[in-house]
């Protein structure tokens, strides 16, 4: 965000941290080819192993391997041991992969955050100078403004105001940078 105050987030990747990052993804994606995406209700009704019923599993495999003489033909061992063991393993990348997630999510809505402020207060900026007939800052509030058409509650005209009014107050340039015509600072919307 331009402005350094509030400025939490300031960094942007290379292309060669890029293509490194994709990579990384692709070669994880390829190591895993097995992996299945669940439909909602798949993920709502299926049985889950939880905190509560760990011991449970880790102690019917236990059970499992040491008396298989009970297991029914039905149920192959081999392939409840390999469900047991890719449960595991998958438990010890998902935990980072989670976090890992919830970070660059969280730092992308951030970085969004900030650059959409930012973006707003220009238009503020621009708003205000279009108000006070500077020259170009009509045909830019005209054009910016248009983003904001058909937006807003039912039955509430839709302006850019609107969002604009809960940011606070735009700091204004000194005179000395406009050729002598200090702007107006932005209007306080109602």
């Amino acid at each position: 965000m331009a402005n350094l105050e509030n400025n939490r987030v300031s960094a942007t990747l290379g292309a060669v941290a890029i293509g490194n990052i994709l990579t990384a993804i692709k070669t994880i994606e390829a190591e895993m080819p097995f992996l299945i995406a669940l439909t909602p209700d798949e993920r709502q009704m299926l049985p889950k192993v939880s905190w509560d019923n760990r011991l449970f599993v880790e102690d019917t495999m236990r059970y499992i391997e040491a008396h298989p003489e009970f297991v029914p033909p039905y149920l192959v061992t081999a392939e409840i041991k390999k469900d047991y063991d890719l449960y595991l393993q998958l438990a010890g990348f998902s935990a980072r992969l989670n976090t890992l997630a919830l970070v660059v999510n969280d730092t992308q809505t951030l970085a969004g955050s900030e650059n959409f402020s930012a973006c707003l207060a220009y238009y503020r900026i621009i708003r205000q100078a279009s108000n006070d007939g500077i020259r170009h800052a009509q045909g830019i509030y005209d054009d910016l403004k248009r983003r904001f058409e058909g937006q807003g509650r039912p039955n509430t005209p839709s302006t850019p105001e609107t969002v604009t009014s809960a940011l606070p107050a735009v700091p204004t340039a000194d005179a000395g940078s406009h050729g002598g015509n200090a702007p107006t600072p932005p209007a306080q919307v109602a």
